[in-house]
């Protein structure tokens, strides 16, 4: 699934974040990330998937070499990744179904998304996320559900 080679990301010119990270990650295997707070872990993973550029070395998701990756190949690219953040930066006025959806959104046209608000679309999906990433077993709807207040 992916391949890193030597990969170095430096901001400002001078803070090097992530520096000589070489690794493969094939498909369904499981990899901890661990380290100090600085240590370059966010970085890493915000490399992974596609939100930054590395620096120097290479990258590839899959076979796609993702400095060869601009416009509409790098959204496509970015759209095979699903990342869950620490902080899950929910809106807590929506229902959870819409939460849930916002993930899909860069997959939908724009008049599918607005659609969506009205008539939740890929309600099947909708209900496996939060089990399948191990936020929680929903019990209930999720059309009309707010998230639980620790989530938000």
């Amino acid at each position: 699934m992916y391949r890193l080679e030597n990969l170095r990301k430096v901001f400002d010119g001078h803070l090097v974040a992530v520096d000589d990270v070489s690794m493969k990650i094939d498909p369904g295997e499981q990899v901890a990330v661990i380290g100090p707070s600085g240590a370059g872990k966010t970085t890493l993973f915000r490399l992974l998937n596609l939100t930054l550029y590395p620096d120097g070395g290479r990258l590839w998701l899959g076979d796609l070499d993702v400095s060869q990756l601009h416009g509409r190949g790098l959204r496509a690219a970015r759209r095979r990744i699903g990342t869950i953040y620490q902080q899950h930066n929910l809106v807590p006025r929506l229902p959870v179904v819409h939460n849930v959806l916002a993930g899909r959104l860069g997959a939908w046209s724009a008049w599918q998304a607005v659609w969506s608000l009205f008539r939740p679309q890929e309600l099947v999906a909708a209900h496996a996320a939060p089990t399948a990433s191990g936020i929680w077993e929903p019990t209930t709807e999720l059309i009309d559900m707010k998230f639980p207040a620790r989530y938000t």
